[in-house]
């Protein structure tokens, strides 16, 4: 699957949209919720992560092309029925790999 700089632009846009029409969650999350407790919260963090890429010296573009369809499959996938298990198994995977 290919994914254009416009079109991965898009699908920001629309989730941030989206984002800004659900509800925030009153209650106060744990350490590891608080990045990602709300669509909107998480939306905020991805559109924050992605202006980072500005900054990370040596990003090729076969990089840059590799972790818009990483980003793009996984964003798909989340939703689905097995998807916090398998995106728990690919972080554990990534993080192993590169010493996190």
């Amino acid at each position: 699957m290919k994914i254009t700089k416009e079109r991965l632009k898009e699908i920001i846009k629309e989730e941030l949209e989206l984002a800004e029409q659900e509800p925030v969650n009153d209650e106060e999350p744990g350490e590891e919720e608080k990045l990602a407790s709300t669509k909107s919260a998480f939306s905020k963090n991805f559109l924050e992560l992605s202006k980072s890429v500005r900054d990370i010296q040596g990003l090729d573009t076969a990089e840059m092309q590799l972790i818009a369809n990483l980003t793009a499959t996984l964003i798909k996938y989340a939703g689905s029925a097995t998807g916090k298990a398998i995106l728990t198994q690919i972080k554990t995977i990534i993080d192993k790999k590169i010493g996190a």
